[in-house]
């Protein structure tokens, strides 16, 4: 079986989207996630300032409701809030993330939170309820879906900020002991806003968001199977943690020991 070619993949897309298939995965994807961003607030008279975004994604294991992030993201909310007086919110809503943390680490590059019902119900979300958990690494070759909000397409106005979400399909390029790596091709990419995209454009605000794995075979599904944690424009490399870096408590693993 030969490669699929950059055309080859952007007609598959189209036929996928007339068919309505592809919305359908889109709002499945879209659906547990939200923008983690946060302002200044020091000055209630004038435009609220927009620091920076990421994107987190709930997941439900039993009973509990995970948020999880990228380290790096709310490493940049914690320096603001040590500086100014910043406010973070789970897209509209307010939150404290330095209260509800559950376990980070640097090097593996994300975070889990403690995220109470209503808070996710509140944001206009519902968690990713796992078939089980950990689900296998992501395989090379494998179709996923990654989703998320480029911080460059959100229209910031005073303290309300409109996040275009984008879901872009891919085939895993390479799958190593605690990551993966996606190939892009942006400008093949006709998902959601993705046509407002360019070869080699910034995602950054997409840290954190969710990487689904497709399920073709019987009822067709997507399920979780990874974190973006970092994004290379030149080379429209993606990289992903895989979601067995995570425990059912919460806790998060170093590469070394997944």
């Amino acid at each position: 079986m030969h490669p699929v070619t950059g055309n080859e993949r952007k007609t598959q897309l189209r036929l996928m989207e007339r068919s309505g298939y592809l919305p359908i995965l889109r709002s499945l994807a879209k659906l547990s996630t939200a923008p983690f961003w946060w302002f200044v607030d020091d000055t209630p008279s004038s435009p609220a300032e927009i620091q920076h975004n990421g994107t987190v994604c709930f997941l439900k294991i039993g009973k509990r409701i995970l948020g999880v992030t990228a380290d790096h993201v709310y490493r940049g909310y914690i320096a603001d809030l040590a500086s100014r007086p910043v406010v973070c919110q789970i897209g509209s809503v307010r939150y404290q993330p330095e209260k509800r943390v559950i376990s980070r680490d640097v090097e593996t590059d994300l975070v889990t939170f403690d995220v109470p019902e209503f808070i996710v119900a509140a944001a206009g979300c519902s968690p990713h309820d796992v078939f089980q958990w950990p689900p296998p690494p992501l395989s090379e070759g494998e179709l996923v879906i990654a989703g998320g909000f480029p911080g460059p397409l959100r229209e910031g106005r005073l303290t309300v900020a409109e996040f275009p979400f984008i879901t872009l399909a891919s085939r895993v390029r390479q799958s190593g002991e605690d990551h993966a790596s996606l190939q892009l091709e942006l400008a093949s990419s006709e998902w959601g806003t993705a046509e407002r995209l360019y070869a080699g454009a910034d995602l950054g605000g997409m840290s954190g968001g969710p990487v689904f794995r497709h399920h073709g075979e019987g009822i067709e599904r997507i399920s979780l199977a990874g974190f973006v944690y970092e994004y290379g424009p030149s080379w429209e490399i993606m990289l992903a943690r895989h979601a067995a870096s995570i425990a059912p408590d919460g806790t998060v693993f170093r590469p070394s020991n997944t």
